[in-house]
């Protein structure tokens, strides 16, 4: 998806040389473009913009458009497009959260106030620019100028709330606090080290990769762990609990919950009484010829080869034909 951005015309100045010093580098401007009342737009090529953290990634053909508009309606259109893109410096240190070294020169205006102006090297900055100053910006997106430093506006926040109606929440690849509230939510918090409490009602949490936390709380829910240590913890109602791939802590609630069986898994309250259940993939297809109970004084291990799934506390046999299921079919797409 393309992405427009819009500033004025006195952000955009001639980058003559950057100096790196430590965090910091100062850059040199030559000239300032365009006035202070030019509205200027910029086209972002698709993938330029993290989706995330909202900075440019950098890189060649990041930029597919460039105008600007003067305060009395002239327009000037220089030639930018997909075939002739702008690239933006991917260096780090000097792609900071709040300017941008683009280091190509379009082709002439084509027509308005700016006709005949081909640009060279330019800075887009958040602040006004001076030429011939040399404003010092620093390599994590801050900007320093003579009155101190101004820290720029903070990224999304990592916090997600729901309501109580059906919601779907999606997290990003950092750390995500995700909480669904009532209703039938559908909750994807992706990467990072998550903690999610999906609330009252049928949820269906998918916590993707990293070592995460999930509520399923009042409801009957469907959770997935995937990759990492997970702790999984359905709450009230008949749970399904999968804890994907990694060494996961599975814990029920009160309620028939089914655990997916997983090799290495720690189940703390199995209870057959309660309707509790052990299901593996269908597609194995087993019966309980393939499956072993061992029982001692800490708890149960089902075995299956040489895969292990231990029932915390679980010290005396129950019905292995009512407890333990092979029709299992894992809901992959179910986000």
């Amino acid at each position: 998806m393309m992405t427009t951005i819009t500033l004025r015309g006195n952000q955009i100045g001639e980058a003559l040389q950057f100096r790196e010093n430590g965090t910091t580098v100062s850059v040199e401007i030559g000239r300032v473009w365009f006035s202070a009342t030019d509205t200027v737009t910029l086209v972002a090529a698709p993938g330029a913009i993290d989706p995330v953290t909202g900075a440019y990634v950098g890189g060649a053909g990041s930029i597919i458009g460039l105008t600007v508009t003067t305060a009395t309606g002239q327009v000037t259109t220089f030639g930018v497009s997909a075939a002739n893109a702008l690239d933006v410096d991917p260096d780090q240190a000097k792609n900071g959260g709040d300017f941008l070294y683009i280091s190509e020169s379009p082709a002439a205006g084509i027509g308005g106030a700016y006709a005949g102006l081909q640009l060279e090297k330019i800075l887009v900055s958040d602040i006004a620019l001076q030429a011939g100053t040399e404003p010092v910006f620093s390599a994590i997106g801050n900007w320093v100028p003579a009155a101190g430093v101004v820290v720029p506006p903070a990224p999304p926040s990592p916090n997600l709330t729901g309501t109580n109606q059906n919601d779907t929440l999606t997290g990003t690849a950092a750390a995500n606090r995700i909480e669904g509230r009532d209703g039938n939510d559908t909750i994807l918090s992706l990467g990072g080290r998550d903690r999610v409490d999906a609330g009252r009602g049928n949820d269906r949490v998918d916590a993707g990769a990293g070592n995460d936390t999930v509520l399923g709380g009042e409801g009957n829910d469907l959770i997935l762990g995937g990759a990492g240590r997970d702790r999984l913890e359905g709450g009230e109602g008949n749970d399904l609990l999968n804890g994907g791939a990694g060494v996961d802590l599975l814990i029920g609630g009160r309620g028939g919950d089914s655990f997916v069986f997983g090799n290495g898994d720690r189940v703390t309250d199995f209870s057959a009484g309660e309707g509790d259940r052990i299901v593996f993939d269908a597609a194995l297809g087993l019966d309980l010829s393939d499956i072993a109970v061992r029982y001692d004084a800490t708890g149960a291990v089902v075995r299956f080869g040489a895969q292990s799934m231990v029932l915390a506390g679980v010290t005396e046999p129950f019905d292995l034909g009512n407890h333990i299921a092979f029709d299992h079919v894992p809901e992959f797409d179910f986000i």
